[in-house]
């Protein structure tokens, strides 16, 4: 599942969070997608996914 995510260029929460249930999720095709790039904009203290702003979706 990695592979075809980084070939489409998606980004999930599992990912960038460094999920350590990353492994089992994926493994059962189990993902949560970031749509607007591999950044977010709520910067929660809990969180290990980076604050920045997010990125424009394509049309």
């Amino acid at each position: 599942m990695n592979g075809m995510l980084h070939d489409l260029k998606l980004n999930t929460v599992c990912a960038e969070a460094t999920c350590p249930n990353l492994g089992e999720c994926f493994s059962s095709g189990t993902a949560t997608f970031m749509i607007f790039g591999k950044h977010c904009s709520r910067n929660c203290r809990f969180c290990d996914v980076s604050f920045g702003h997010m990125e424009e979706m394509d049309e």
